[in-house]
């Protein structure tokens, strides 16, 4: 049923919650205007669209929810806390009602789930769905970038990785797996979490010399901060689960190609001190938290790999959009 921008206007005002420090109203005026505390403040935009983001069986719902975290996931990885979120909405001529209410269900769902607010934004045509989400965020205590790597420092991750790329391998290239990890796997892919309070944790802590999130897999995550920190960085264990390596041994792959070159598992990857270790784990432990020490910054430019008694350097691949 054909509708108009007025009408989708008006679906938002009621369906999306007010925030109650925003002195402009949602739908009623066309800015959001909000009274900012003295700090550090961080300012992200990601998009997503229907024909590089929206894979097969996922909804629209997801896929905005999904736009929510990809933001949110990188405010984590500086140590900040969302205070707004705003969304421009791009829809095909011809999309129903009920696929854009999914939308901005996905954006609500999305924003309520981490604590903040979807305040503003725009909608308007285009050829495909596309959502460009930007979020504002606040620094928690200690603001981290990804250029403090220093040689010596450890590298740690807090979470285990191959499951996304287990589960584009089903989605795109038709692999046959059983249960559980078919489930778990495109669950992975469908519904991402943002590991916000890790990254307010690690600014709390302070002593953290980088970070970035794992959006674009971990090879690219540990590249990022290599380079920005002009190091090199050594992995000594990979973070895959036992049971998902044997899985996929069973197979014959390869656990570290599912480990480094999948992409989207939006864990945080920060390095820190070697003398900050048991406080780091005791405060994870703590907030019953995943770590997992990997590896060690080196001098040596590059990403390697300790297998056994030899060092390898990864190849340079993965998640990284081709134009």
């Amino acid at each position: 049923m054909p509708f108009t921008q007025m009408d989708l206007i008006h679906f938002i005002t009621m369906t999306v919650r007010s925030d109650p420090e925003n002195l402009l109203q949602i739908g009623r005026d066309d800015a959001a205007a909000k009274m900012l505390k003295e700090g550090i403040y961080i300012f992200k935009s990601d998009m997503v669209t229907e024909s590089a983001d929206l894979l097969p069986g996922m909804t629209l719902r997801d896929l905005a929810r999904k736009c929510v975290v990809n933001n949110i996931s990188d405010l984590a990885s500086k140590g900040a806390y969302p205070v707004a979120f705003l969304a421009s909405i791009g829809l095909p001529k011809g999309i129903d009602m009920s696929s854009a209410k999914e939308i901005i269900f996905g954006l609500e769902n999305g924003v309520r789930e981490y604590g903040t607010h979807l305040v503003g934004g725009d909608i308007s045509m285009a050829k495909e769905v596309m959502i460009d989400g930007s979020a504002i965020g606040r620094v928690h205590k200690s603001l981290i970038a990804r250029s403090g790597a220093q040689p010596g420092h450890d590298v740690y991750v807090t979470g285990e990785f191959g499951l996304t790329w287990l589960g584009y391998k089903i989605l795109l290239d038709g692999m046959d797996v059983d249960e559980p990890f078919r489930q778990k796997a495109l669950s992975s892919v469908y519904r991402p979490n943002a590991q916000l309070k890790q990254g307010l944790l690690l600014s709390e802590i302070g002593r953290i010399s980088s970070s970035t999130d794992s959006s674009d897999g971990l090879y690219w995550s540990l590249r990022y901060i290599a380079e920005s920190s002009d190091v090199g960085i050594l992995v000594e264990e990979i973070p895959i689960s036992r049971e998902l390596a044997d899985f996929l041994a069973s197979r014959g792959i390869d656990c570290s190609e599912a480990a480094f070159y999948g992409g989207e598992e939006f864990n945080l990857v920060f390095t820190a001190p070697h003398e900050e270790r048991k406080e780091i784990e005791d405060k994870f432990m703590e907030n019953k938290f995943f770590l997992k020490r990997i590896g060690k910054v080196i001098s040596k430019r590059g990403v390697f790999l300790r297998k056994g008694d030899k060092t390898v350097e990864l190849s340079e691949k993965g998640w990284i959009h081709s134009f």
